[in-house]
């Protein structure tokens, strides 16, 4: 063992800059392997947060309205969706929901003054929050509070408020929605959610 260690150094010293170089060489690959490791544990680690934060154990039930070719033989109005009576009853027949909240979904327009945003009205209930993992910027979400007051209150997200309200705290400010004459109180600003190419950019989508 040792007669072959005293080869090895000196085949090294006779040869001392192929050696430099196979040092080098050989500390480059290990440092190449180290950070490929380190970048993709962080791309998994940042995929499984988005995922975590999109609410991977949840599932979305929606209603969808029938094809005119299924409904062209019945008479009148066709009805579909969802009822809160059909809520009601997922959430007492499912002993393995943890929770359930129902929201309805519609394409807007919200206007403070002159400025006018295309977006989604989500009707929701205050565990909204907590399902989908939505964190506030500013203010807060909505309580059971503002709901038994049955006034209109409502959470922006963080692009809306920006081009509702440049250079301003929209806090306790009013946004109309549509034409309608009515409007809502801001109460809070949801933090924006990054895409991730990861998972599509699901996250973003959801505001």
């Amino acid at each position: 063992m040792f007669r072959t260690w005293k080869l090895g150094i000196k085949s090294l010293l006779l040869h001392p800059l192929r050696s430099f170089l196979t040092i080098i060489g050989i500390f480059i690959g290990v440092a190449s392997v180290i950070w490929l490791l380190a970048i993709g544990e962080g791309i998994s680690k940042k995929a499984q947060e988005q995922i975590e934060g999109l609410g991977a154990d949840n599932i979305i039930v929606r209603s969808i309205k029938p094809p005119n070719e299924a409904t062209a033989n019945i008479r009148g109005p066709v009805p579909y969706g969802l009822l809160r009576e059909d809520y009601q009853k997922l959430v007492e027949t499912i002993p393995t929901l943890k929770g359930a909240i129902p929201i309805r979904e519609l394409r807007r327009q919200f206007r403070n003054g002159p400025r006018i945003v295309d977006g989604r009205l989500v009707g929701c209930t205050p565990d909204y929050a907590d399902v989908t993992r939505l964190r506030m910027d500013r203010g807060i979400f909505l309580t059971d509070t503002h709901v038994e007051e049955g006034r209109n209150y409502c959470v922006l997200a963080a692009e809306v408020a920006e081009r509702l309200f440049p250079y301003q705290n929209p806090i306790g400010r009013s946004v109309h929605v549509d034409d309608d004459t009515d409007y809502y109180v801001v109460v809070g600003v949801a933090q924006q959610r990054t895409a991730s190419a990861a998972i599509g950019g699901s996250l973003a989508a959801q505001d």
